[in-house]
């Protein structure tokens, strides 16, 4: 961001943004999209939480609190994106390998470090209908069929972090 205030704004349009900012950057405004970004915070949600935080100081122009909140969202997400390069790799792998074991028709299990079995196995719904004089129920039943969209995205958005959790606390 420094080296964006020092660009030039006929060039540069977000270094009038930079300047604005330079002083406004500490650990507040950004937390709340560094933590959230494990679970996935798009560049709209970084955006709206950046925003919340500058109002809070005082920032009132819309157009400046908008086009500010979106220059250090890019910012902070282009920066973690950075720092945070192989556990994301990481965590693509294993969406690809939850991916591969779904079309399998199996579930995704491992072991810890600390030898306990985790399964999880998302089968899809099936539902049979049974009519009575008074009503009809739809039961809910699983198959044998794991669910190849429900389960990716469970996986990808959620238990890839189990995974990271168990590995570091086990190591603790």
């Amino acid at each position: 961001m420094r080296r964006d205030a020092q660009k030039d704004p006929d060039v540069f349009p977000d270094a009038l943004r930079a300047k604005e900012l330079i002083n406004q950057v500490d650990r507040k405004l950004v937390k709340q999209t560094v933590m959230t970004s494990v679970y996935g915070v798009t560049y709209s949600g970084a955006r709206d939480q950046i925003k919340r935080r500058l109002k809070e100081r005082g920032i009132t122009e819309d157009s400046d609190i908008f086009g500010c909140s979106c220059y250090a969202a890019k910012v902070t997400l282009t920066a973690l994106g950075e720092m945070f390069e192989a556990a994301r790799s990481i965590m693509n792998w294993l969406g690809d390998c939850a991916k591969i074991i779904a079309s399998e028709n199996e579930p995704v299990r491992w072991t810890t470090p600390l030898g306990l079995p985790v399964v999880q196995p998302y089968r899809k719904l099936g539902t049979r209908s049974i009519k009575t004089s008074l009503q009809v129920l739809i039961l809910q039943k699983e198959t044998d069929k794991v669910t190849l969209l429900i389960f990716v995205a469970r996986f990808c958005f959620g238990n890839q972090d189990s995974i990271i959790f168990t590995l570091t606390s086990s190591l603790c």
